[in-house]
Protein backbone atom coordinates (compact mmCIF):
# COMPACT_ATOMS: atom_id res chain seq x y z
CA UNK A 1 0.00 0.00 0.00
CA UNK A 2 1.40 3.36 -0.99
CA UNK A 3 1.56 6.48 1.14
CA UNK A 4 -0.88 8.19 -1.23
CA UNK A 5 -3.54 5.48 -0.80
CA UNK A 6 -3.16 5.60 2.98
CA UNK A 7 -3.63 9.37 2.94
CA UNK A 8 -6.61 9.06 0.56
CA UNK A 9 -8.26 6.57 2.92
CA UNK A 10 -7.44 8.67 5.96
CA UNK A 11 -8.51 12.07 4.61
CA UNK A 12 -12.33 11.68 4.93
CA UNK A 13 -11.97 10.40 8.48
CA UNK A 14 -10.07 13.47 9.70
CA UNK A 15 -13.33 15.44 9.74
CA UNK A 16 -15.47 12.55 10.99
CA UNK A 17 -13.34 11.13 13.78
CA UNK A 18 -14.68 12.10 17.17
CA UNK A 19 -12.09 12.75 19.83
CA UNK A 20 -12.49 14.47 23.15
CA UNK A 21 -9.87 17.15 22.56
CA UNK A 22 -7.80 18.13 19.58
CA UNK A 23 -4.72 20.19 20.37
CA UNK A 24 -4.80 21.64 16.84
CA UNK A 25 -8.00 22.31 14.89
CA UNK A 26 -9.04 19.54 12.51
CA UNK A 27 -9.15 22.04 9.66
CA UNK A 28 -5.37 22.42 9.90
CA UNK A 29 -4.92 18.66 9.40
CA UNK A 30 -7.47 18.61 6.59
CA UNK A 31 -5.71 21.46 4.79
CA UNK A 32 -2.29 19.85 5.17
CA UNK A 33 -3.64 16.52 3.93
CA UNK A 34 -5.09 18.28 0.87
CA UNK A 35 -1.76 19.99 0.21
CA UNK A 36 0.15 16.70 0.47
CA UNK A 37 -2.35 14.92 -1.80
CA UNK A 38 -2.02 17.75 -4.32
CA UNK A 39 1.77 17.39 -4.18
CA UNK A 40 1.37 13.63 -4.83
CA UNK A 41 -0.51 14.37 -8.06
CA UNK A 42 2.65 16.02 -9.44
CA UNK A 43 4.82 12.99 -8.61
CA UNK A 44 5.32 10.14 -11.03
CA UNK A 45 7.30 7.23 -9.69
CA UNK A 46 9.76 7.92 -6.88
CA UNK A 47 8.54 10.23 -4.09
CA UNK A 48 10.99 13.09 -3.41
CA UNK A 49 12.61 13.13 0.04
CA UNK A 50 11.02 16.47 0.96
CA UNK A 51 7.52 15.13 0.29
CA UNK A 52 8.26 11.85 2.08
CA UNK A 53 9.51 13.74 5.17
CA UNK A 54 6.49 16.07 5.03
CA UNK A 55 4.15 13.07 4.94
CA UNK A 56 5.99 11.34 7.79
CA UNK A 57 5.83 14.45 9.95
CA UNK A 58 2.13 14.92 9.17
CA UNK A 59 1.28 11.33 10.05
CA UNK A 60 3.35 11.52 13.25
CA UNK A 61 1.51 14.68 14.39
CA UNK A 62 -1.86 13.20 13.43
CA UNK A 63 -0.96 9.99 15.28
CA UNK A 64 -0.28 12.06 18.40
CA UNK A 65 -3.75 13.61 18.13
CA UNK A 66 -5.60 10.49 17.09
CA UNK A 67 -4.33 7.84 19.47
CA UNK A 68 -3.96 8.05 23.27
CA UNK A 69 -0.59 9.19 24.61
CA UNK A 70 0.05 5.81 26.23
CA UNK A 71 -0.72 3.93 22.98
CA UNK A 72 2.91 3.98 21.85
CA UNK A 73 5.32 6.37 23.56
CA UNK A 74 7.81 6.74 20.65
CA UNK A 75 6.40 5.03 17.55
CA UNK A 76 8.41 4.42 14.42
CA UNK A 77 7.01 5.40 11.02
CA UNK A 78 6.11 1.77 10.34
CA UNK A 79 4.19 1.55 13.61
CA UNK A 80 2.37 4.82 12.86
CA UNK A 81 1.29 3.55 9.44
CA UNK A 82 0.34 0.19 10.96
CA UNK A 83 -1.79 1.88 13.63
CA UNK A 84 -3.59 3.99 11.04
CA UNK A 85 -4.19 0.96 8.79
CA UNK A 86 -5.58 -0.98 11.75
CA UNK A 87 -7.85 1.94 12.66
CA UNK A 88 -8.99 2.45 9.06
CA UNK A 89 -9.84 -1.24 8.64
CA UNK A 90 -11.86 -1.12 11.83
CA UNK A 91 -13.64 2.16 11.03
CA UNK A 92 -14.43 1.16 7.45
CA UNK A 93 -15.86 -2.16 8.60
CA UNK A 94 -18.13 -0.32 11.05
CA UNK A 95 -19.18 2.14 8.34
CA UNK A 96 -20.43 -0.67 6.06
CA UNK A 97 -24.05 -1.71 6.47
CA UNK A 98 -24.44 -4.96 8.40
CA UNK A 99 -24.84 -8.08 6.30
CA UNK A 100 -28.44 -9.14 5.83
CA UNK A 101 -29.37 -12.14 7.88
CA UNK A 102 -31.66 -14.72 6.35
CA UNK A 103 -34.20 -15.74 8.93
CA UNK A 104 -35.43 -19.28 8.84
CA UNK A 105 -38.44 -20.59 10.62
CA UNK A 106 -37.24 -23.62 12.62
CA UNK A 107 -40.68 -25.24 12.29
CA UNK A 108 -40.30 -25.18 8.52
CA UNK A 109 -36.89 -26.75 8.09
CA UNK A 110 -36.32 -28.68 4.86
CA UNK A 111 -36.50 -32.24 6.24
CA UNK A 112 -39.29 -31.66 8.74
CA UNK A 113 -41.97 -30.50 6.30
CA UNK A 114 -42.24 -31.68 2.70
CA UNK A 115 -42.69 -29.16 -0.09
CA UNK A 116 -46.24 -28.49 -1.37
CA UNK A 117 -45.53 -30.26 -4.67
CA UNK A 118 -44.42 -33.43 -2.88
CA UNK A 119 -47.56 -33.30 -0.72
CA UNK A 120 -49.74 -33.14 -3.84
CA UNK A 121 -47.88 -36.01 -5.47
CA UNK A 122 -48.16 -38.06 -2.31
CA UNK A 123 -51.89 -37.39 -1.90
CA UNK A 124 -52.48 -38.70 -5.41
CA UNK A 125 -50.95 -42.09 -4.61
CA UNK A 126 -51.60 -42.44 -0.86
CA UNK A 127 -55.22 -42.90 0.26
CA UNK A 128 -54.28 -42.08 3.87
CA UNK A 129 -53.18 -38.59 2.78
CA UNK A 130 -56.52 -38.03 1.07
CA UNK A 131 -58.41 -38.82 4.26
CA UNK A 132 -56.27 -36.67 6.49
CA UNK A 133 -56.56 -33.78 4.06
CA UNK A 134 -60.36 -34.00 3.85
CA UNK A 135 -60.59 -34.35 7.62
CA UNK A 136 -58.48 -31.25 8.16
CA UNK A 137 -60.56 -29.22 5.69
CA UNK A 138 -63.83 -30.25 7.40
CA UNK A 139 -62.41 -29.03 10.72
CA UNK A 140 -61.94 -25.62 9.20
CA UNK A 141 -65.51 -25.54 7.98
CA UNK A 142 -64.77 -25.85 4.28
CA UNK A 143 -65.02 -29.63 3.81
CA UNK A 144 -68.77 -30.27 3.88
CA UNK A 145 -71.74 -28.23 2.81
CA UNK A 146 -73.77 -29.20 5.88
CA UNK A 147 -73.15 -27.13 8.94
CA UNK A 148 -74.42 -28.21 12.30
CA UNK A 149 -75.64 -25.66 14.75
CA UNK A 150 -76.13 -26.19 18.40
CA UNK A 151 -79.18 -24.84 20.12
Amino acid sequence: MTARTILLRLYPWIGKAVHSRWRVRRGVYQQEAQDILLAFTRVNGHVPNTLALRLQGFLARLHGEWFPKDWRPHPTYTEVVGDFLWWLDLAESWARPPPSVLRRNPARSGAASPSPSSRLACSACCPSRKRSRSASSSRRGGGSSKQTTRT
